[in-house]
């Protein structure tokens, strides 16, 4: 399954009492972000610090 944002759904209410490991996929989740997202964020961060500089 794909939600409206092009993600793929892994696990649907899955939680403890299911016997699904949630924390894996909230790593794998975060990792990704830190991987694709934050550098981003930090070019944006060191732009706009760069703008208050100046």
């Amino acid at each position: 399954m794909i939600d409206s944002m092009g993600k793929k759904i892994v696990a649907v209410n899955a939680g403890p009492r299911m016997g699904w490991n949630t924390e894996t996929l909230i790593s794998e989740a975060k990792k990704q972000r830190h991987e694709t997202v934050f550098p981003k964020e930090c070019e944006k961060a060191l732009k706009m610090g760069a703008n208050l500089v100046r």
